[in-house]
Formats: C-alpha cells, sequence, structure tokens
C-alpha cells in the first residue's frame, strides 16, 4: 500500500517580495547551509540543502564509502545529529521496535537497541513497515516515533532512553506512517487512525503532553478506514503567523502550534493523505492522498481562519503522486508519479499549475520521494535504480546508478555524503578522492 509513503520531496521556498502577497516566509524558516538532516524531509522538514559535491552516479563497487546491513524491515527514513546516522528499525511480525546508529565517518554502529517489545502487534499489510515513521533529532535528543505502539526520547551521546509514552491510542489499521516533527521545545505527533484522529503536542525534554486537539473533520462517513492518514505536518509561517499545517483524511488543517487552536482548513477530499505540505512563499501545496484531485494550490490570504477551501487557485491530476509530497523551487512544482513503474516525473508552474515539462525515468515505483540538492533532484525507486535531474525549466537527466535494493526511504545528506537507505542495507555515497 504506497500510501504510507510520502517520503519527503523537499523543497526550497521562493520570497515573492511584492506588497500583495499574503503568505510570507521568514529567514528563520530557511534551512541553514550547516543544518544537520534531523527530521523526515530534512532541515526544518524541507528537504532541501545547498549545492554539495554529491556524485553523479554510483554503483555497488562505485562512489561506495560504507554500506552496512541492517535487518528487519523498516521503510523510515535516517536522520543524522552529531556525526550518527540513526534509524528506527522493526522486526517483519512488529514484535521488536528498535533504533539503530552508525557512525557516519566509518559506518561502525555504535547503538542498535530494542526500545518496544509488542507482544501482539496490530495488523499491518505487508507493504507497510512497523517502523515507516522517521525519527527526529534536536539539542542532543532524537525521538524514535512508531505511531500508537510507542514514542522513545534518547541521548543522542549515549543511546540512553530519556523517556517513553505509550498511552497515545490509535488503530493505525494498516500499520502508521506519520513522522514526528519538532520545534521550539516541542514534539508534534499525528494520529490518524480507525478509530481516533487528534494532533498531540508534547514537551521534547520530558515527553508530557502540552496539548491535544482532536480532527473533528466531517468525513461523511463512519468506516475508519476512510479516516485514516499518515501524513506528517510541516510549520509554515501564513500571512505572519507561525502555523502547523496537518493533512488528514479528506482535509488538511492549520493549527495554532502553542496551543492546539485550529485556525483554518481546506477540504480537499481523498484518503490516506501521506505527503508534507509544502509552499512557495505565497501559495501552500496539499494533497489528497487516494481520491479526487491530487494536488490543490491553495492561497490563504492575511489571516486565514475557518474554511479556506475557496481559496483553493488551482487542482491537479497530471501524473500526480499520490501519497509522496512534491519539490518547489524558483516558482516551478516537481514531482514523480509513485503509483506506477517506470518513473513518471513531471514540472508544473506553481502560480497556475501549468505544465512544463513531463518525461519518463524508466525504473520502478518511486515511492522513496526525491531530495534538492542546489539545482540538482535524487530520485530512488523500489527497484534500486536512482536518478538525477535538474530542478529547472529544461529537463536535464544528469546521472544515477544501481543499488542491489530499492528503496522505501527518503535519502538524507550530510556535507558531502550521500546516505541512503534501501529495504535491506544503509549506504553513504560520496566521490572518490582523486
Amino acid at each position: 500500500m504506497s500510501r504510507l509513503f510520502r517520503i519527503a520531496w523537499c523543497l526550497s521556498f521562493v520570497v515573492f517580495a511584492q506588497p500583495q502577497v499574503s503568505l510570507q516566509l521568514c529567514a528563520a524558516d530557511q534551512p541553514a547551509p550547516t543544518a544537520e538532516w534531523n527530521q523526515f524531509h530534512g532541515p526544518m522538514g524541507k528537504g532541501t540543502v545547498p549545492a554539495a559535491p554529491l556524485p553523479l552516479e554510483w554503483s555497488e563497487t562505485k562512489n561506495i564509502r560504507w554500506k552496512v546491513p541492517l535487518s528487519g524491515k523498516a521503510w523510515s527514513s535516517p536522520v543524522i545529529q552529531a556525526g550518527r546516522v540513526w534509524c528506527s528499525n522493526a522486526t517483519e511480525n512488529g514484535k521488536e521496535l528498535s533504533v539503530v546508529a552508525v557512525d557516519l565517518a566509518t559506518g561502525k554502529k555504535v547503538v542498535d537497541k530494542v526500545l518496544f517489545e509488542i507482544p501482539r502487534p496490530q495488523f499491518n499489510i505487508a507493504y507497510n513497515s512497523y517502523a515507516s515513521p522517521t525519527p527526529a533529532a534536536a539539542e542532543g535528543l532524537v525521538f524514535v516515533h512508531f505511531g500508537s505502539p510507542g514514542t522513545a526520547c534518547l541521548d543522542a551521546k549515549t543511546g540512553e532512553v530519556v523517556w517513553t509514552r505509550r498511552d497515545l491510542p490509535c488503530h493505525h489499521w494498516r500499520g502508521p506512517g506519520s513522522s514526528p516533527v519538532y520545534d521550539s521545545g516541542k514534539l508534534y505527533l499525528c494520529f490518524d487512525g480507525y478509530d481516533f484522529q487528534y494532533i498531540a503536542c508534547l514537551d521534547a525534554k520530558s515527553g508530557k503532553t502540552i496539548w491535544r486537539t482532536d480532527r473533528n473533520i466531517v468525513y461523511d462517513t463512519d468506516f475508519g478506514d476512510y479516516k485514516k492518514a499518515f501524513g506528517t505536518p510541516a510549520l509554515i509561517d501564513v500571512g505572519g503567523k507561525r502555523t502547523l499545517v496537518c493533512p488528514s483524511a479528506g482535509a488538511t488543517q492549520g493549527f495554532d502550534p502553542e496551543t492546539g487552536k485550529l485556525l483554518w482548513y481546506v477540504q480537499h477530499g481523498g484518503m490516506n493523505a501521506s505527503n508534507v505540505p509544502q509552499t512557495d512563499g505565497k501559495r501552500i501545496f496539499l494533497q489528497s492522498g487516494d481520491g479526487g484531485f491530487a494536488l490543490h494550490a491553495v492561497e490563504p490570504g492575511e489571516n486565514p481562519v475557518g474554511n479556506i477551501t475557496p481559496k483553493v487557485s488551482w487542482k491537479s491530476n497530471r501524473g500526480t503522486p499520490a501519497y509522496a509530497s512534491v519539490l518547489v523551487k524558483d516558482g516551478l512544482v516537481f514531482y514523480a508519479r509513485d503509483r506506477d513503474a517506470g518513473g513518471t516525473a513531471t514540472c508544473l508552474l506553481g502560480a497556475t499549475g501549468k505544465p512544463v515539462w513531463q518525461e519518463r525515468l524508466g525504473g520502478g515505483k518511486l515511492h522513496a520521494s526525491p531530495i534538492l540538492v542546489g539545482d540538482r533532484i535524487y530520485l530512488f525507486d523500489d527497484q534500486g535504480a536512482g536518478f538525477v535531474i535538474s530542478a529547472s525549466s529544461s529537463f536535464g537527466k544528469l546521472g544515477g546508478g544501481k543499488l542491489d535494493d530499492g528503496c522505501m526511504a527518503s535519502p538524507a545528506v550530510a556535507g558531502d555524503n550521500l546516505i541512503i537507505r534501501t529495504k535491506g542495507n544503509l549506504y553513504c555515497i560520496g566521490n572518490a578522492a582523486p
């Protein structure tokens, strides 16, 4: 069920200077050049870094700095904190939920620890894993989340557990997928299950609940399968107000991150939303998952309140991904279709949704969302193929490579290191010394 793989389609923000622009991003919203890849979608959840000397080509025998086998089954993406690569992990049956840390320089495992033992795991379809949510890391802490089975905070230096929570109920129905987001001492978690749908805000250092807000979405059904979602929230300044933008089944909602108060919502339909909302500085790009138009551009205006669905400026189903997020750069929207093999990549104008180009890459299904590194987009499919294309109005295939098995996780970047998690291994790829 590819709906769970809302893996990062990363973005770079464009700030428009015209006075009529209603959604502005302050300088603090831009990832710093030295920021670590500390959560799903990278620095500040945007999945983008400035240009870095990453290789254009790789294989099992070329530009591999290290390769570490990872047992178990986990689709979560790697994060990087203080010179370590952190991954959540799970046994295929979901009875052991664990964390692994690898030294970035050497590839040596420094932490491999079971965090939770689950005698009777929830049902999970074979296409998902019990460790699909990506960890988050900040201020010397690492947050490892498995949905309702458990959330743990670890000391990033020692690997010791600081706190755990196992009292946040949710029947995920097909397995967990939403990743935690850290910001300003708070950890934000989305629970969108068959039975319960709510947002929880925890104190990052203690794990105590700061607020919890029920979704209260009108789903027009009592069947919980149509209420579940796997999206990861994004913190976006909307009309000058910091907003926690949370996708879900049927709608995306904007909350006050300090209080949990619902500020506004967009009813876009669909189910199984698995993306991270993105923005170009004026519009917020939302995705509906399964059903209806997959991609929506919303111009929220100043101080949006209540139902802002009428502010959807365009919609598109042109080769759109059902579950992975889009990329935004220089007024363009980039994405690749994730339902079918063949790897169709598309570029649209962010202002209008008008097509710019659409090209077939070949390969398998692109569940692992691309990352944006300078002017290059890196994509990986579920069969082991990787592609590098240009992030511009002119399509250009710049390189790529092949690994032994495919990706369900998004890659990460640390300096000149490209970290790739496949179904069975963790790789560090970098240009070989001359």
